[in-house]
C-alpha cells in the first residue's frame, strides 16, 4: 500500500490516482517566515503571500514558526529587517536552530528591509557599506543548512520605522516572490 499523505491507495481510483498525481507536481508547500520590528517586513510578507495564493503558503512570524513548518517545503522565503548589518536576533536564533542539510531539496529566497543608503550622512553609508544587509546573510545560512537559492537576496527600502515602505517596493516585492515562484516550478517541471 503506498501512503499519500493521509490517502492510502486502496482506497482510491486510477483516476483519483492521476489527480492526486497532478496535485503532488502542480501544487507548492511554500512558506514565508519573517520577523518584522515596526510592521514593514510584515507587510511585504503579507503581499508576497497574496500573490502567491494560488498556492499552499504559509506565513509565519519566526516568534510563532517552528522547525516542523519546513518539513515538505518546496519553497522558504525568509526575512528579516537589518539590524547592524544582520537579520534581527529572534529571526538569526531560528536560524542557528536550523540542523545541517534540513533543508535538503528546498529552493529558498531570503529578502531584507532597510534604509537607503544614499539618503544617510556620509559616515552611515560608510557604515551600511562595511557591515551590509540581512538578506545576504540569511541567504548564506540557508544555503549551509542545505537550500538552494533560488533567486538573488534582495533589500526592500523603508523611509521610516513605523509604515514607511518606498513607493514601488510592494510591486518589487510581488514580482521578486512570483520570479521565485516561477522558477522553483520550472527546476521541478524539469526533475
Amino acid at each position: 500500500m503506498v501512503f499519500y499523505g493521509w490517502l492510502a491507495s486502496d482506497y482510491i481510483t486510477e483516476h483519483d490516482s492521476f489527480l492526486l498525481a497532478l496535485y503532488l507536481f502542480t501544487y507548492m508547500k511554500i512558506a514565508i517566515i519573517f520577523s518584522s520590528l515596526y510592521g514593514n517586513t510584515r507587510r511585504l510578507a503579507e503581499v508576497m503571500a497574496r500573490a502567491l495564493s494560488s498556492e499552499d503558503v504559509k506565513l509565519l512570524d519566526v516568534k510563532e514558526a517552528k522547525l516542523s513548518d519546513l518539513l515538505g517545503l518546496d519553497l522558504l522565503f525568509f526575512g528579516s529587517p537589518t539590524h547592524g548589518g544582520r537579520p534581527q536576533p529572534v529571526a538569526q536564533e531560528f536560524l542557528d536552530q536550523i540542523s545541517s542539510n534540513s533543508l535538503s531539496g528546498i529552493m529558498v529566497a531570503a529578502f531584507d528591509t532597510r534604509f537607503e543608503a544614499s539618503n544617510q550622512t556620509l559616515a552611515l553609508r560608510w557604515l551600511m557599506k562595511i557591515i551590509g544587509y540581512a538578506s545576504p546573510k540569511i541567504n548564506k545560512i540557508l544555503k549551509e543548512k542545505g537550500g538552494k537559492s533560488v533567486v538573488p537576496p534582495i533589500g526592500f527600502i523603508v523611509t521610516g520605522k513605523e509604515g514607511v515602505i518606498l513607493d514601488g517596493e510592494e510591486a518589487r516585492a510581488i514580482k521578486w516572490s512570483l520570479d521565485a515562484y516561477q522558477l522553483t516550478k520550472s527546476l521541478f517541471k524539469n526533475n
